[in-house]
């Protein structure tokens, strides 16, 4: 194991956290412009391949309420090395599956494995930092890293689906894990200082959770990624459907409109950076709201009147993105601010929040499919005005940048 504290602002330790929180969403972007390849090569609809992404958004929302306590028990590493070996396995079954309903259930043992490294991620800045604006600024910056995950892992995946087929695309997956194993094992070591042999016990975790969700200023930030994350996922099952089955657009070109994403995204995430000292985490994520309401709008009112092209439906996902890119920071930071002993299961619901919207969205999305093409702008859209919601949850004494006294510590954990 290494040996040495972890220094959260190195440039090593940034590329190791941006890798942990980015392989999660690399296993979504990267094979979003084969699903109607897969669709085509599997003998199935595009309505069942895009089960393969809801049931990675489940397993992925599900896992992460044992991945936090399972860390908060065990250590942050040895967790991650599991999670992450088992998503290299899972990459490779899926490498090699020969139907639909193979692919579906080993999407979902991927997604098991690639949460630990979101909830892990999260969990280290909050181990190794004092919180507020310090955690603030090093998830900016870890965001900025991962921004270009969604926006560049696209046009990766449709040019290896364009040379070498879809399967390549998950085989590069279980390389990218490979890295970050091997990455892991090296340069990381344990960050949690608060073992808590309690942290499995049920009634344990209930009280964790229970004190979570008692409190505004977490729910609040967590509620609004929850909805920016739903809509985000909307339209990325829906976008591969509408932009190269209706409108005729190849995987490559699919990959390369989407790249704009990353304009709206690094504005949001810039502008989060430079404002982490002068406005609160309520503030930027309000703004956030607007810019998601705006874009939602901005999608379901042309796909309402008839209008569908890839203006229509690019454009406004820029300005999402910048919005999601504004909140993620501060939300995140605002959110961990107040739960320094419950860290692990703090990460955990949030992260379980977040994917479980994006799994609503998404079966949303697939499930109204065969009823209305365009169904994704209409989730889209409604998604983003709900934004609005987390930020009414969030108390204005939160804006003191002070530690509110809703935020109990469950008994058990208090003593560690």
């Amino acid at each position: 194991m290494p040996q040495g504290p972890f220094r959260p602002s190195s440039a090593s330790a940034v590329i190791l956290l941006a890798l942990m929180v980015g392989v999660g969403q690399i296993s979504i972007a990267l094979y979003l412009p084969s699903l109607p390849s897969i669709a085509d090569a599997l003998g199935t609809t595009t309505s069942h391949a895009q089960l393969t992404m809801t049931v990675y958004f489940a397993g992925f929302a599900a896992a992460q309420l044992m991945v936090g306590p399972l860390s908060d028990r065990y250590g942050r590493r040895p967790v991650l090395l599991g999670g992450v070996g088992l998503y290299v396995a899972a990459s490779l079954v899926c490498a090699m599956a020969q139907d639909i309903d193979s692919l579906i259930v080993a999407r979902f043992f991927q997604a098991l494995g690639a949460c630990s490294g979101q909830v892990i991620g999260r969990a280290i800045v909050r181990d190794t930092t004092t919180g507020g604006a310090d955690a603030a600024r090093l998830l900016s910056v870890v965001a900025m890293s991962v921004s270009l995950t969604p926006a560049i892992a696209p046009s990766i995946g449709g040019q290896l689906e364009g040379l070498f087929g879809w399967r390549s695309v998950f085989v590069m997956m279980a390389l990218i894990g490979a890295g970050l194993l091997l990455y892991s094992a090296a340069r990381l070591p344990e960050t949690n200082r608060y073992l808590n042999p309690g942290a499995l016990n049920i009634r344990g975790m209930l009280r964790s959770y229970g004190a979570l969700i008692r409190d505004r200023t977490f729910m609040g930030h967590s509620v609004a990624m929850a909805f920016i994350f739903g809509g985000l996922f909307s339209y990325q099952t829906g976008s591969p459907d509408i932009l190269i089955s209706q409108l005729g657009y190849s995987p490559q070109v699919f990959g390369l409109l989407v790249l704009f994403n990353v304009l709206g995204f690094l504005g949001g995430a810039s502008a989060a950076r430079y404002l982490a000292d002068r406005w609160t985490a309520r503030d930027m994520v309000a703004l956030s709201a607007v810019c998601c309401l705006a874009a939602g709008i901005a999608m379901a009112v042309p796909a309402w009147l008839g209008v569908l092209s890839a203006v229509s439906i690019i454009a406004p996902a820029v300005l999402y993105m910048a919005g999601m890119g504004l909140a993620i920071a501060p939300a995140t930071a605002g959110a961990m601010r107040n739960v320094p002993h419950i860290a692990g299961a703090a990460s955990a619901l949030m992260g379980f929040l977040q994917m479980g919207f994006a799994m609503l969205g998404s079966l949303a999305v697939s499930a109204l499919r065969p009823v209305d093409p365009v169904a994704m702008t209409w989730v889209f859209g409604v998604l983003g005005a709900l934004v609005l919601l987390g930020v009414f949850i969030i108390p204005k004494e939160a804006s003191t940048g002070q530690a509110t006294p809703e935020s109990p510590i469950p008994d058990g954990d208090a003593d560690r």
